[in-house]
């Protein structure tokens, strides 16, 4: 069986539409569905069934306090409580590739200093409305 692998080099990943990709090395994006578990009122059994679809992302790259960086757009959303829009193109804006994204909510925004090496930054929440597409235009 053939295996392939894709390495990624043309990413751009965009929140709020400002292009965060400059200093972002890592992308992930979680898709879950919990399986809920309820026992009717009078019941000798359990019933199962798929719960609310949750997705949630992570973005890491390298801590940079200039305007527009990952760590700058991330932190002015978290300080506003709003939630932005997300726009991740694995393998650039080109016309008839993916866009995968939606509206979300940063949870965490965590930067990492250590001595003698670049500090990195990782950004993570959930997309409410995700979808996954094609850039059109």
């Amino acid at each position: 069986m053939a295996t392939s692998h894709v390495l990624i080099k043309n990413a751009v990943i965009k929140l709020n539409s400002k292009d965060v990709s400059g200093n972002s090395n890592e992308c992930s994006v979680e898709i879950t569905r919990p399986t809920d578990e309820c026992e009717p009122f009078g019941s000798d059994y359990v019933e199962t069934g798929a719960g609310a679809m949750r997705v949630t992302f992570r973005i890491r790259g390298y801590y940079d306090k200039t305007a527009n960086s990952l760590s700058d757009v991330a932190e002015k959303a978290a300080a506003d409580g709003t939630e932005v829009a997300l726009a991740i193109f694995p393998e650039g804006e080109t016309v008839g590739k993916e866009k995968w994204g939606g509206t979300a909510g940063i949870t965490s925004i965590s930067p990492t200093f250590t001595k003698g090496r670049f500090a990195v930054c990782e950004v993570s929440g959930y997309i409410n409305n995700y979808a996954r597409s094609t850039v059109s235009t």
